[in-house]
């Protein structure tokens, strides 16, 4: 069975990269989050570090979100499902 480039790109878009993203955002947020509330009880540049992976780990997670309904609501302007 032979896939268009449209039916690949979305496979490789949708099921693997942003997944993949959405993840490596998620574990940078949990990760300020550890550096934050344990790590960083006794030494005040482990909070700073976990304040600011965690700020930009939610930004990730917002811009993705925000690009994959982009892309989805391009999807099916242009006709998909």
């Amino acid at each position: 069975m032979s896939m268009t480039f449209g039916a690949l790109f979305s496979y490789i878009v949708f099921q693997l990269l942003l997944p993949a993203i959405f993840a490596l955002s998620f574990v940078t947020f949990v990760w300020g989050g550890f550096l934050y509330l344990i790590a960083g009880t006794r030494d005040e540049e482990l909070q700073e570090k976990g304040k600011g992976l965690m700020v930009y780990g939610f930004l990730a997670l917002a811009v993705m979100a925000l690009i994959a309904w982009l892309l989805d609501v391009l999807g099916i302007a242009v006709g998909g499902a």
